[in-house]
């Protein structure tokens, strides 16, 4: 509650203080990920309901479930939209400006983000073409085998059975009709699509610029206020700078473990579609996996947080422990996914790759410097009195709010 009412307090004072000549470059930052956050939301929103009906009106009696993964990633990029937005708000009521420039890095990776998602467009979009191309007569005809050959070539669909070569179908739709649906709904979603993510890449673009300039000029007006209630001791400030690092790679941790965990399970969920001896086996597999992988991370994610809030060692040791043996998990989990022939894979290869190997990095980074924290609680002016000074720090800046409004509430009584 009290490190609510200190957030509250800190935005009132940069509301206040927007009112006065000297700009809030803080608070003008969060203006831009809010924007970013509202306009980007329905222009993706836009893009998932088009690739949703391009799937419904062509794929949809076919069993090629990796498509849809594809409208998962396009939800984890709103999700990422809104992590950026608590990071920002975050930031400036805590004063940290290791995290204000963080947000900044993160806008720069949704950038990428959004430049991947046109390469995966353009994947659905030239897959459908080369399955058109092979009938450029409209005859109807189609050979299984050169149908086979495209959908190995990287393609999202699965509608020929590898094994039997059969169409893999659940309705008897034919491949003449999926080519007559694709020739009357590829030209409207090509355009209408990209069109669209087009516009997102411009305004990610304008916002990273706009991004690292409100960023620089936060870090010149607010510079690093956190540490000066730490006087001149350099030891002290450098373990507090330990400390905003660990609980900001935490927090990165947890965004990387949601979107893997979402993108996991659709990959379970798809692959199992199709039912087989083989595949129900692995069904059985990968839910004990993810079982133990999700009550593994959460359980170290709170260790890790409440061993530094308590500054207690025993905590940091298990999250320690906890943590390196995630990153072990995370390991098998790109083995099992990239290393697999199963078609339902392909559509996982960027982010899944990427999202694995962000995860593993973050990982590393908090196991090192919690090693470091370790040290520090060891100190007997170590992590335990810096954090006290910094507790200290937000109840009197609270005390002095609460002063100033009695004052002014006197003020205006008289």
């Amino acid at each position: 509650m009290e490190s609510i009412r200190n957030s509250v307090f800190v935005m009132k004072e940069h509301m206040s203080s927007n009112n006065s000549k000297q700009r809030n470059w803080g608070l003008y930052n969060v203006y831009l990920i809010g924007f970013l956050f509202v306009v980007l939301t329905i222009l993706e929103s836009l893009v998932i309901l088009n690739v949703s009906d391009f799937i419904g009106e062509t794929y949809e009696s076919f069993k090629s479930g990796s498509l849809a993964i594809v409208c998962c990633y396009f939800g984890l990029f709103i999700f990422a939209l809104f992590f950026q937005l608590y990071g920002a708000i975050e930031a400036i009521t805590t004063q940290n400006t290791m995290q204000i420039l963080a947000v900044s890095c993160f806008n720069i990776y949704s950038l990428v983000y959004s430049l991947i998602q046109i390469t995966q467009l353009n994947r659905i979009v030239k897959c459908s073409e080369d399955f058109l191309n092979l009938d450029p007569k409209k005859t109807g005809q189609f050979n299984i085998t050169e149908v086979l050959s495209i959908q190995r070539k990287a393609c999202y669909f699965s509608i020929v059975d590898p094994i039997r070569q059969t169409v893999n179908n659940e309705d008897s739709k034919s491949l003449q009709q999926l080519a007559v649906d694709l020739r009357a709904a590829l030209p409207k979603f090509s355009s209408n699509t990209m069109m669209i993510q087009n516009i997102i890449v411009v305004v990610m673009v304008v916002a990273c610029f706009t991004g690292l300039f409100l960023a620089y000029q936060s870090y010149k007006q607010q510079g690093w206020a956190a540490y000066q209630s730490l006087g001149a001791d350099l030891t002290k400030k450098h373990i507090l700078r330990r400390y905003h690092l660990f609980i900001l790679f935490l927090k990165i941790n947890v965004f990387f473990f949601l979107g893997l965990l979402a993108q996991y399970m659709f990959v379970v969920y798809f692959y199992t579609k199709n039912k087989s001896e083989e595949r129900d086996e692995r069904i059985y597999e990968h839910a004990i996996y993810l079982f133990f992988f999700i009550l593994s991370s959460l359980i170290a994610y709170i260790l890790g947080y409440w061993g530094t809030q308590k500054a207690n060692s025993g905590y940091l040791h298990f999250y320690r422990g906890l943590a390196m043996l995630n990153m072990i998990g995370l390991v098998y989990i790109i083995t099992s996914v990239l290393m697999d022939n199963n078609a339902t894979y392909k559509a996982t290869e960027i982010w899944f790759g990427s999202f694995v190997a962000l995860q593993f990095l973050s990982l590393g980074v908090t196991v090192y410097v919690s090693g470091k924290l370790l040290d520090d609680i060891k100190n007997d002016n170590g992590l335990d009195v810096v954090l006290e000074r910094l507790q200290s720090r937000n109840r009197s800046m609270l005390n002095v709010e609460q002063r100033t409004e009695h004052e002014l509430e006197r003020m205006a009584l008289d």
